[in-house]
């Protein structure tokens, strides 16, 4: 782990390598653990959306008041302003997609959607808000909403 991106409220995300893979932990205090845990199965039901990044899987000692969650390092986030229109349309599609995979984020923010350092490629993180039993027919109020921030209304 190299860098340290946020850390406080009883979790710390890092950036750091394994390997070639550039990777972000995210260590949860156990008092969290319900976090994480639906952040993992986010994660899981989303490995084949693309513009979601690679999750590596759930690490701690067992019986330990601590664990990690691994995913891949997608990039840092962006602005509203700073998207150009394709961006902002890969930003609604990715979005889109979570939903039509059931998953409703909770948290669209800018500071969960990341561009990547060196293909530019745009990805949607932080799944520790997310509802996994979530219906709706592409025009619900969180993609709604997103539209007006994107300016796509």
């Amino acid at each position: 782990l190299d860098q340290c991106i946020k850390y406080g409220g009883q979790k710390a995300v890092f950036r750091g390598s394994v390997g070639d893979q550039r990777v972000v932990v995210k260590i949860y205090d156990a008092a969290l653990f319900d976090e994480l845990f639906r952040e993992m199965a986010a994660y899981e039901r989303l490995s084949q959306v693309p513009g979601v990044p690679k999750y590596f899987g759930v690490f701690g000692p067992v019986e330990c008041a601590w664990a990690a969650l691994i995913v891949q390092d997608a990039g840092v986030p962006v602005s509203w302003d700073s998207l150009d229109p394709d961006e902002r349309n890969s930003v609604f599609k990715i979005a889109l997609n979570i939903h039509r995979a059931g998953v409703h984020h909770g948290d669209l923010a800018p500071r969960n959607v990341v561009r990547d350092h060196n293909e530019g490629s745009i990805a949607i993180i932080d799944f520790g808000h997310a509802s996994l039993k979530h219906t709706c027919h592409d025009h619900c109020a969180e993609l709604l909403s997103l539209q007006q921030d994107l300016q796509m209304l």
